[in-house]
């Protein structure tokens, strides 16, 4: 070595990359071609419906496709007598995903991998188990996938390019392994300002160079030599520590549908058990109690595995949900029974209890997760995708959450900023960046560091832990142990200097498109949530012992599925949401056929129907009066419309109960709809131009500035995305091409408009009914439209700094304003039933029966309506939509307003019982609870009832209850740790804080 070559770092380290890579091709050093044999394409099917196959020979080169195939390959070969005692492998490359199956069993997943630092196109590596290496007789069945990692299938996937059994170098891996990490560190660093162990670093591998030929197996014993004088260079004192745990992140649907998403898991899960045998140390976690429960369906020798590999603990359970859910649009129920199904079932399968809510990939969080999640019995909470925020990046790795009760939650974002970490040349700089991305080296020296190939799938690789392995405890490196969720938070909270609390809700400056994309999902979402419900509360209140808890936990459980993160949100493609449609579908259909069921024991004697009230408080209201049976419901008709009166969950006889009159005039071409309580005017062309509460005649809605105005806007993005510029392309639609008076009363009037705007067509009808303090909206579009968004806005003779809006079990507000980075952010939100503008004395409420997405800009209220993305579902929203809304204008605020009652019911239908029936089983004195959900205990005969305080309030409250009971216990989410409470006689006294979850256990 010369000294001026070090004076010329660029090339001295070209020299060093390029001297370690030739070692990467020593490593399989023996090559033989392998006899293949194929069959396909065929769907995704069993491996005993494989054996039926025909089979044929194929050779390299070989394309298969198309998108979502199957191919069936047998390869085999004769080994030579000297490679008996050595490890070989198969490489079998087809470009594309496959799982390994030796002797009927799946063995290793392979995933074609693009951009690794390695040159092996991935993982192709299949290395034998002895006994067949022994027997001289190499037999595997590979089943290919035809599609990549991510789903996508293109003119460079899909053909079989390698197909060879081979001897494995072990010391050649070793050496490249040591080789490859240090040069793809120098390669990263500044070149000119090298300091002095990283100038070190590059001369002692420039004299391996100079001294060293790989070609020589004779020389690698002096770099082994010159190696460890590098590694044996160990870190500081104190250093910033990284807890490394492997992790997959399979989605549970995206770019791919559920059933490609079940051979992703026995891909990834038999490659982790595999590369457990080989590296003691490595450790996996995987979340999702669904993904587990395909294994155990449809891969049970995979299954059977995974207790033995958590009991030594390498595999570790994470999350405790049943998939990993959106986080904005799940009713707060949904999200208690994410916890509550997925611990069950990681508790009774495995004995193990996860500790930590484990969802890095979600678009936000609910202000009221916090309380969710430690009252499911979690103490700590992972994510990362708060990284991606446009405007404002999060300042903290590590604090406490607090939610919109108070409750708080030790929450970490890992430092990497991703949740597949360390794939290609970032199995060396993702660990420099997870050090130097810190942000609270002040209050904490500890990290979680996540590894592996993740979102389609795949895990960490072997490379990922051999280079974990030389870095653990390496001078410039952050010192790195393997180490369980639960080992980290641990660590995390026991060195927590002062940290610094957050609260309310987890906004993510991004994937707001999210809160609208594939509405008719969204909607079932919804429906479904109801329908079980109401299912739940009317089998709980009759006989339990004929409680369906078998089929109502899997109704649930499909239900929470299609709630997973890329499915619920809309992010998906076609085939996912035609799934989805199908599976609710199915659960909307048994939801209504058992509640006929369970109303069937409401039934009474005598002609006519009985009003069934399934809201926590006495319900008037009109509807139309079923002739079928027990449980029909019909959509406002026009014909049989009944004024209705039924306690509070319970039952009453239709009878001679009054809700005033509805009139229509018509004065020109306007309408004038009114009822006594409020006076609405529509123009023909479907504007609301004047809106006036009767009982004191305040003005709510003026002609200068009408609402009801349908507006659409440019909007480009993909599912995920609405950019803050598509507001600057407001356009109003075109008035109604046509008018007609639908009803005249006298209990409900009503008009309908047609509008034509494009490629894209709507009905709508207004309606007011007789006692409604509303006027409501429903609305049949056929929606054709192309990168175009639909909003329909309300300006309000309003004003305030805030809206509020419902989220799960509760509420929050948010700015009308741009005043600040953090509030221009917030351009587009996620709400749930209402979204309410209030001053002091006045206000105005938005109801919604299946949308999300909201916006308040000034005094304009907007529910966004459709979207038109085109990626990654080209038809997504594409076709007939139906969906309601309402206009809501009242004195006080929404406390004083009962919005959260008035939405509650808008949502909530009238169910019906052949017969004369009076029932009052249940009620609550304060109107600041409402009663959510009313089941059977899970592993008893017991009643659950699930409240939550809505208004931000403390006080007490007497439930009355129309059931025997003999005590009253107040538990967590679970139905665990009872603390009894005092009642007197049917009445149970509950203290409540604001918005407090309350879980009581009647026995």
């Amino acid at each position: 070595m010369t000294s001026s070559m070090l004076k010329h770092p660029n090339q001295t380290i070209s020299r060093i990359r390029r001297f370690a890579e030739q070692f990467l091709p020593l490593i399989y050093p023996e090559r033989l071609p392998l006899s293949v044999q194929v069959a396909g394409p065929v769907e995704r099917i069993s491996y005993d419906d494989a054996q039926k196959l025909n089979y044929r020979p194929a050779e390299v080169g070989m394309k298969i496709d198309p998108l979502w195939a199957t191919f069936w390959f047998r390869v085999s070969a004769d080994l030579p007598a000297d490679w008996k005692d050595k490890t070989v492998a198969v490489l079998f490359n087809t470009r594309s995903e496959g799982l390994a199956w030796i002797n009927g069993e799946p063995f290793q997943g392979l995933n074609y991998l693009d951009h690794q630092p390695w040159h092996d196109d991935g993982r192709i590596d299949i290395r034998l188990p002895k006994e067949m290496v022994q027997s001289g007789k190499v037999y595997v069945e590979i089943e290919a996938a035809c599609n990549g990692m991510f789903g996508q299938w293109d003119e460079s996937l899909g053909w079989l390019r390698r197909a060879e059994v081979a001897t494995f170098d072990k010391e050649a891996w070793d050496l490249a392994h040591d080789l490859v990490p240090l040069a793809i560190y120098l390669d990263s660093l500044d070149k000119k300002h090298l300091d002095n162990f990283q100038a070190f670093i590059m001369a002692t591998l420039n004299h391996m160079c100079n001294e060293v030929d790989p070609l020589d197996r004779s020389t690698w014993g002096r770099a082994r030599e010159l190696l460890q004088k590098i590694y044996a260079n160990k870190n500081g004192t104190y250093v910033h520590e990284a807890s490394a745990i492997g992790n997959a992140h399979i989605d549970t649907a995206w770019l791919w549908p559920l059933a490609e998403t079940k051979r992703k898991c026995a891909r990834t899960f038999s490659t982790a058990l595999r590369y457990m045998a080989e590296y003691p140390t490595y450790k996996i976690g995987v979340s999702q109690a669904q993904q587990y429960q395909w294994m155990e369906d449809h891969y049970p020798s995979i299954y059977k595995q995974i207790k033995p590999a958590i009991d030594k603990g390498q595999w570790i359970p994470v999350g405790g949900t049943w998939v990993e859910p959106d986080c904005n649009v799940p009713s707060g129920e949904s999200f208690v029974r994410q916890f509550l199904y997925g611990k069950r079932y990681f508790r009774n399968r495995f004995g193990w209890d996860c500790n930590e809510f484990w969802n890095p990939d979600v678009f936000g969080y609910s202000g009221q997760l916090p309380q969710i999640i430690r009252g499911a019995d979690i103490d700590y909470f992972m994510t990362q995708k708060l990284s991606w925020c446009q405007f404002n990046k999060p300042e903290h790795q590590s604090f406490l959450w607090e939610g919109i009760d108070g409750t708080k939650v030790l929450t970490h974002f890992p430092p990497m900023d991703t949740y597949v970490g360390l794939t290609g040349r970032e199995v060396v700089t993702g660990i420099l960046h997870h050090a130097k991305n810190h942000q609270d080296d002040e209050h904490t020296n500890q990290g979680l560091l996540l590894f592996g190939w993740g979102d389609g799938g795949g895990g960490p690789d072997r490379h990922m832990i051999e280079v974990l392995d030389r870095l653990e405890d390496f001078q410039g490196f952050p010192r790195i142990k393997q180490r369980t969720s639960q080992e980290f938070f641990k660590l995390l909270e026991a060195s927590l200097d002062e940290p610094v609390t957050i609260k309310g809700e987890l906004y993510l400056e991004f994937h707001r498109g999210c809160y609208t994309t594939q509405a008719a999902n969204k909607r079932d979402n919804r429906k479904s949530e109801l329908a079980l419900r109401s299912l739940e509360m009317l089998s709980s209140l009759g006989d339990r012992a004929s409680y369906p808890s078998a089929r109502i936990e899997e109704l649930w459980k499909v239900v929470l599925k299609n709630q997973f993160h890329d499915i619920l949100p809309g992010s998906s493609i076609t085939l996912v949401y035609d799934d989805s449609a199908k599976e609710y579908a199915e659960v909307l259909a048994e939801c209504a056929s058992l509640t006929d069921g369970a109303l069937k024991a409401w039934a009474g004697t005598g002609s006519g129907y009985s009003a069934v009230n399934t809201l926590g408080w006495d319900r008037a209201g009109v509807a139309s009066v079923p002739s079928g049976a027990a449980g029909s419901q019909k959509a406002f008709d026009g014909s049989s419309l009944a004024c209705i009166k039924a306690p509070s969950v319970g039952s009453a006889p239709i009878g001679s109960s009054s809700c005033g009159t509805a009139s229509l005039a018509a004065n020109g071409d306007e309408y004038v709809l009114e009822n006594s309580l409020i006076k609405a005017t529509m123009s023909s062309s479907g504007l609301v131009t004047s809106l006036v509460t009767k009982a004191d005649g305040r003005v709510y809605v003026c002609s200068s500035a009408p609402a009801n105005q349908l507006v659409i806007f440019d909007d480009p993005g993909d599912a995920w995305d609405v950019d803050v510029y598509h507001l600057e392309t407001r356009s109003a639609l075109p008035p109604a091409t046509s008018c007609k008076v639908i009803e005249e009363g006298p209990v409900r009037v009503g008009l309908e408009f047609a509008f034509a705007f494009g490629p894209s067509t709507m009905t709508m009808r207004a309606f007011l009914v007789a006692g409604d303090g509303h006027l409501e909206f429903e609305c049949d579009v056929d929606w054709q439209h192309t990168h175009k968004m639909l909003k329909v806005e309300f300006p309000v003779l309003v004003h305030s700094p805030e809206a509020t809006y419902e989220i799960a079990f509760g509420s929050l507000k948010r700015p009308t304003h741009f005043n600040t980075p953090y509030d221009m952010g917030r351009f587009e939100v996620s709400g749930h039933r209402w979204m309410d503008l209030s001053e002091t004395a006045a206000g105005v409420a938005l109801f919604t029966e299946s949308k999300y997405g909201y916006s308040v800009q000034g005094n304009v209220m907007n529910i966004s309506l459709l979207r038109s993305p085109t990626s990654p579902d080209p038809v997504a929203d594409k076709g007939k939509h139906f969906f309601r809304y309402a206009l809501y204008p009242h004195a006080g605020d929404h406390v004083s307003a009962e919005v959260v009652r008035r939405a509650h019911e808008f949502n909530t239908p009238w169910l019906f019982v052949p017969g004369s029936v009076s029932r009052s089983l249940m009620s609550v004195s304060s109107p600041d609870l409402v009663i959510d959900t009313v089941k059977k205990a899970e592993d008893s005969q017991s009643l659950v009832v699930r409240l939550y305080e809505t208004h931000g309030a403390r006080g007490k409250a007497g439930l009355k209850v129309g059931l025997p009971f003999s005590k009253v216990s107040k538990t967590n989410l679970l139905e665990e740790k009872p603390v009894p409470i005092a009642f007197s006689g049917d009445s149970i006294e509950v203290e409540f804080r604001p918005f407090e979850i309350i879980t009581l256990v009647l026995e």
